[in-house]
């Protein structure tokens, strides 16, 4: 009975569902990690804790379902974080999740600078929920693991990497970094440079 296992890296958990192609649920499982909280506003998790319950949470599901049973896997999780990782994949610093407000500041120079740019290519106003004033905070801040960076991910899509060994971005969480044109469906690659990033 083939099925299709759903992985959900949420703010608490990783949850794990297999469905039938009927819709009947094969496998219901939730592997917890922690949110730490280093500094008044600030909202982390470790990518490296995610890569373990995805580890210990399929290995339990196998005793329910083997792997050959599955036919798809999909991705969701929490939206608008900032994973950073080398060349090889691994992160460079935690996750800062969209709840973690650090970046107030690169916030307020983004509006003042490309509010007007941001708003007629996203549709979005400049909020520190977003990940380009994240990204920008970990340059100005954290400028070592800033320069070992080679890209950045979701959290969904660092998970999907995980499994894959591909990089790369859905379309959702590309538009919640303020960095992608609606217009032309693709990265606006002008205003990238000029708030700083390569």
């Amino acid at each position: 009975m083939p099925g299709i296992l759903s992985l959900d890296l949420g703010t608490t958990a990783l949850k794990l569902l297999v469905l039938s192609r009927e819709g009947e649920i094969r496998y219901n499982a939730a592997v917890p990690y922690l949110t730490r909280f280093p500094e008044a506003g600030w909202i982390e998790q470790d990518p490296d804790e995610w890569e373990k319950a995805l580890i210990s949470g399929v290995k339990a599901m196998q005793a329910v379902v083997s792997y050959d049973e599955i036919d798809a896997v999909s991705f969701s999780g929490h939206m608008s974080s900032v994973v950073i990782v080398d060349g090889g994949g691994k992160p460079v610093y935690p996750c800062i999740t969209l709840a973690d407000c650090r970046s107030e500041m690169q916030t307020r120079l983004l509006r003042e600078s490309f509010a007007d740019e941001i708003l007629k290519t996203t549709s979005n106003p400049a909020l520190n929920a977003f990940a380009l004033p994240k990204l920008l905070w970990i340059r100005q801040e954290r400028p070592e693991a800033f320069a070992k960076g080679a890209f950045w991910m979701s959290a969904k899509d660092y998970l999907r990497f995980l499994l894959t060994g591909d990089i790369a971005q859905d379309t959702t969480d590309a538009f919640n970094s303020l960095c992608l044109d609606m217009h032309r469906l693709s990265w606006n690659k002008e205003l990238i440079r000029e708030a700083g990033l390569p």
